[in-house]
């Protein structure tokens, strides 16, 4: 059988790989460079000496449109062309975009795309005013009509493209990400717990947060949950990790008028190495979030066997189900009532420490390659 030639799209998430989406891409295509039935060329763009230093994505080597971002950019909105398809050696036979960005192609090529979700059209308030532009210029519904497959983070996300797009729902397929083995209980040595501490000046006992700081990731109810139960709980501090994103200075204010703003911990965007032993230095994972399409932290949280707290509402109570605590992000204190019941009651804690890796084990990147790999069975062969 002959091999198919796909062009990745990876021009929007190519700069060091922060972030889910980063993550997740780079995931799907370690995975899917090892089938015998494709060869990925990885497209990106820019100034090429300003990308040469950057690792291969995957083992893969990109190919570069030698062409600025902004130059491209400004032709595919206003002209529709070029084509990226054609601006290819070899020619390829489909493009694939692990996230929406601006585009244009050839009628006669198929395409398969990843929509992780909807938040620029279900909570549009919490983007800056150029994060709004840029979806418009987007144009997702077009995109998405014109696309052979659709792949879903969630039936949350699925359903949202539905409600919000009018896409038929049998062109959407879910494949749920999947959760990285190194997230499973271990056992961490007192040295590692001390480098770790040291590295990112850690409290002793602590709350924990882990994701960008941005209004939908509802920063500021947590701290006056926090604050609500500070006095009771002199010994646990409140840990926010994650690089700053778009409109946190509310975030950022919330925390610097806080009473126990000393208590609370802002320590930046954490290396993906140290991540899973962040969290199992954690007493209990708080993460309050309006919406996800999928929500990586939870679920990444519950396999440590870290107890967690989330929300009830989008993606959240299909992915973590009844191995969470789930509360309304819209009332701090039914938050912080969770967190002190947590805190007090060891056999509710010993619960969601016991059923979180259960639940997380259900994730596994190797169903969801093969659910995107019948995906592009049907659209690309």
């Amino acid at each position: 059988m002959s091999r198919i030639d796909l062009a990745v799209d990876v021009r929007g998430i190519y700069d060091g790989f922060k972030g889910g989406i980063g993550e997740y891409t780079q995931e799907v295509l370690t995975r899917m460079s090892s089938s015998k039935e494709y060869t990925l060329h990885p497209v990106i763009s820019g100034k090429r000496a300003k990308i040469q230093s950057r690792k291969s994505i995957a083992g893969l080597k990109p190919y570069h449109l030698d062409v600025p971002n902004k130059v491209l950019n400004t032709s595919l909105i206003l002209r529709k062309k070029p084509y990226l398809d054609q601006m290819i050696t070899p020619p390829v036979q489909g493009m694939y975009m692990p996230n929406l960005n601006i585009t244009s192609l050839s009628s006669d090529i198929p395409l398969v795309l990843t929509v992780h979700d909807l938040s620029f059209e279900i909570f549009p308030e919490v983007f800056s005013r150029k994060m709004q532009l840029w979806h418009r210029l987007i144009n997702p519904q077009k995109l998405l009509q014109r696309a052979q497959g659709i792949i879903a983070d969630s039936e949350s996300t699925a359903q949202d493209i539905v409600d919000i797009y009018n896409i038929a729902r049998d062109k959407i397929h879910i494949a749920h990400p999947g959760v990285d083995a190194i997230y499973y209980p271990q056992m961490m040595s007192e040295k590692r717990k001390t480098e770790l501490r040291d590295k990112y000046n850690l409290p002793k006992k602590f709350f924990l947060y882990l994701g960008t700081v941005e209004p939908r990731k509802n920063i500021r109810s947590l701290v006056r949950a926090f604050e609500s139960i500070a006095s009771d709980f002199s010994d646990t501090d409140l840990v926010i990790a994650g690089k700053t994103g778009w409109l946190a200075e509310q975030s950022t204010q919330e925390i610097r008028s806080s009473a126990y703003r000393d208590r609370i911990h802002r320590i930046g965007f954490v290396d993906a190495i140290d991540k899973p032993d962040l969290y199992r230095l954690a007493h209990i994972f708080v993460y309050p979030s309006y919406y996800e399409g999928f929500g990586f932290p939870p679920i990444e949280a519950m396999a440590c066997g870290i107890p967690t707290i989330t929300s009830h509402t989008s993606s959240l109570p299909e992915v973590v189900e009844e191995s969470a605590w789930k509360v309304s992000p819209y009332d701090s204190d039914e938050l912080a009532w969770s967190m002190k019941e947590m805190m007090q009651n060891n056999d509710i804690y010993n619960k969601y420490a016991r059923k979180g890796p259960i639940r997380a084990k259900k994730f596994t990147w190797e169903e969801t390659i093969q659910k995107i790999d019948a995906v592009f069975h049907r659209c690309f062969l």
